[in-house]
């Protein structure tokens, strides 16, 4: 059963390796994406959802500047000097994404910069820039990780009477001088100490990937309280937009610095859609949601992030698990260093592979002589 193992971890290791080190590494620099973003952006004044500029402003300032089309989507960070995103619609279709200083309108070039870099980042992270197919590819690149750790923690572990030598070596090891077995022991202290690390980046990767374990990981806590969204009851396009009235509705819901994002309606029959952090919640990820009639302003129907279900609110979960914000910046020091653990497995590992085939060569070559 050892042996299967061993040649599971090793062809394992080495064909699926160099995938999961690239996400890896994209995973390692998307963990300090909020302040790396900040740093990189201009800097811009305080401001509360109260003297922030709305939708309706935001949308006119953007016109002002020659722009034709409409917003689709505007989100307003949680940080009080972080910019604002407006994601704009030409009337060709193409998009736009504009970073706006939320005071006073001003276009933000650098924060747009920051933007479309960890924007690219993330794609490369959650599909290699290949779509659907590469989203697939990403999840079945996870799954490995969770037999690789599991195979390699097993194969670690000779005897079970043995086991705490796993994490507590032996002098003799420490203290090898030899390449390969210095290596070697590397190799498996880092792989033991790193262990729950590595369950819980594919466990919660996974949700991402593969559509069906999301809604099983749903269903764990009983029916979802909310499958769908509302829709307006007529089909018909709205003339106009009653930009005051709903901005009105949404701050009633936030009286307090929190991450917001409102997505307008693309296609007839679409009601608003507004999302906030309520307070104490660790992610955006666990966000309440408001669906307004776009002509009016009129509150269709809420979905409060205290009423989701039990399995709703796991799969929300995924996120501050898996970017480790759930624990501030220390989760997320955790989440980079635990990322750059794969392409230091995969590197010791190929060494390791390369040295024991060298080995048996030079063997070989010896007894032929």
């Amino acid at each position: 059963m050892r042996l299967i193992l061993i040649k599971i971890h090793l062809y394992l290791g080495l064909v699926g390796g160099a995938l999961l080190s690239v996400v890896a590494i994209t995973g390692a620099l998307y963990a300090y994406e909020p302040q790396l973003r900040q740093w990189w952006s201009e800097e811009v004044e305080a401001w509360e959802p109260a003297t922030a500029l709305g939708p309706r402003e935001l949308s006119e300032t953007i016109r002002s500047w020659g722009w034709e089309g409409e917003a689709t989507a505007f989100r307003w960070p949680e940080s009080a000097k972080a910019p604002v995103w407006v994601i704009w619609r030409e009337e060709s279709g193409a998009r736009q994404d504009f970073m706006l200083d939320a005071l006073t309108g001003r276009r933000l070039p650098r924060a747009e910069q920051a933007r479309a870099f960890f924007h690219g980042v993330l794609s490369i992270h959650r599909t290699l820039t290949l779509g659907e197919a590469g989203t697939k590819i990403v999840g079945a690149s996870a799954a490995s990780l969770l037999v690789l750790t599991l195979s390699g923690l097993f194969i670690a572990v000779r005897r079970w009477r043995d086991a705490k030598r796993v994490w507590i070596p032996a002098k003799s090891e420490a203290r090898a001088k030899a390449p390969r077995v210095r290596w070697r022991f590397l190799h498996r202290m880092v792989g033991a100490w790193a262990t729950p690390w590595l369950l819980l980046m594919p466990l919660t990767g996974m949700v991402w990937s593969f559509d069906a374990y999301a809604d099983f990981l749903k269903h764990l806590g009983g029916s979802p309280r909310f499958p769908s969204y509302p829709s307006l009851a007529s089909n018909l396009e709205q003339e106009s937009v009653a930009w005051d009235e709903i901005w009105q509705r949404c701050l009633e819901k936030v009286p307090s610095q929190t991450t917001m994002r409102l997505m307008m309606p693309t296609k007839p029959g679409q009601p608003v859609r507004f999302e906030w952090s309520p307070e104490g919640v660790a992610s955006f990820a666990m966000r309440s949601k408001l669906f307004l009639d776009p002509g009016s302003g009129y509150v269709i129907e809420e979905h409060p992030w205290e009423e989701f279900s039990a399995g709703e609110q796991l799969v929300r979960w995924a996120y501050p698990l898996h970017t480790g914000r759930i624990a501030g910046v220390a989760g997320q020091t955790v989440a980079f260093f635990g990322s750059l653990t794969m392409p230091f497995f995969f590197g010791t590992g190929l060494y390791l592979y390369l040295a024991r085939k060298r080995k048996a060569r030079a063997a070989k070559i010896l007894n032929y002589e």
